[in-house]
């Protein structure tokens, strides 16, 4: 019984050890819209919208690019974000932020059936 203790006390050990000498693998949000690559994806923020965070939103987008780049899709540049209800569309991604609040409206489904026109239709 006691040997078994110390291997446990061993491996949990180690493995504090391995997550703190694991690299920083940066944005969650970014690493999850990466494995949606080669996927379409349509970002949507709004700017009253105090549940969100619409620059960093838009920035998981373009820390996104180079898995999306993999496949051959163009980048989001960091200074590229779109002003206000005017999407940005970068192959199959598209990002936009329109004035209001908590919600979705009209206007998202308007771009969302846009784009998935623009992508299903080639």
């Amino acid at each position: 019984m006691e040997e078994g203790a110390r291997g446990g006390e061993y491996a949990r050990h180690r493995a504090g050890l391995a997550l703190a000498d694991a690299p920083d693998l940066g944005d969650p949000a970014a690493l999850l819209l990466a494995l949606i690559a080669p996927r379409a994806l349509y970002v949507a923020s709004a700017d009253e919208d105090l549940w969100s965070d619409p620059r960093g939103e838009f920035l998981s987008q373009v820390h996104a690019s180079p898995v999306y780049a993999l496949f051959g899709e163009p980048a989001m540049a960091a200074d590229e974000m779109p002003p206000l209800d005017r999407p940005l569309v970068a192959g199959r991604r598209a990002y936009h932020v329109r004035s209001g609040g908590h919600n979705l409206t009209p206007y998202d489904w308007d771009r969302f059936a846009d784009f998935a026109d623009r992508i299903w239709r080639k």
